[in-house]
């Protein structure tokens, strides 16, 4: 899954799933603006390789 900004990584932590966020861009107000991705548990790897690409 991907969500717009970090505001979801404290469900993830919960639910014991990995969780990364990587700049995106900027807000028209000038504010940076990033994409967390989610994963299933032990993806790690999986996520820092998409994280990397992208």
């Amino acid at each position: 899954m991907v969500f717009p900004q970090d505001h979801v990584c404290c469900i993830g932590a919960a639910a014991g799933t990995p969780f990364i966020t990587v700049p995106a861009d900027f807000s028209q107000a000038g504010e940076p603006f990033g994409l967390t991705f989610s994963g299933f548990a032990w993806s790690e790897l999986l996520l820092i390789s998409m994280a990397y690409a992208f």
